[in-house]
């Protein structure tokens, strides 16, 4: 059973945090709705692009669930599309909001 919780409730302060904990079951963060998705609303909520100041906090404060790897793949076989990952989210924010309709 997996329970939805946001990185507040979890008290750990971001997702870095989260990823430093031991792992022994190869779980995996599961951005729910995706990080791309929530970047993509907000960037049209601002009608600018966003900083990457805003896109890391976006991302330090999105609601996430720790699922195993199983799970993770079945989401995105159901999104139809891979999210951005939360490390490396800057990068992969500006290279996905170019091929993205406005």
């Amino acid at each position: 059973m997996t329970a939805t919780k946001s990185l507040a409730e979890l008290d750990v302060g971001s997702h870095v945090e989260l990823a430093k904990r031991p792992n022994p079951k190869h779980l995996v963060l599961q951005y729910v709705p995706s990080l791309a998705a929530i970047l993509l609303r907000a960037e049209k909520l601002a009608g600018a692009p966003l900083t990457q100041v805003q896109v890391e906090k976006i991302r330090d404060h999105a609601s996430v669930m720790v699922v195993s790897e199983k799970a993770a793949q079945a989401v995105e076989e159901k999104r139809g599309y891979k999210d951005i990952h939360p490390e490396s989210v800057w990068e992969e924010w500006k290279v996905l909001r170019t091929q993205l309709p406005h």
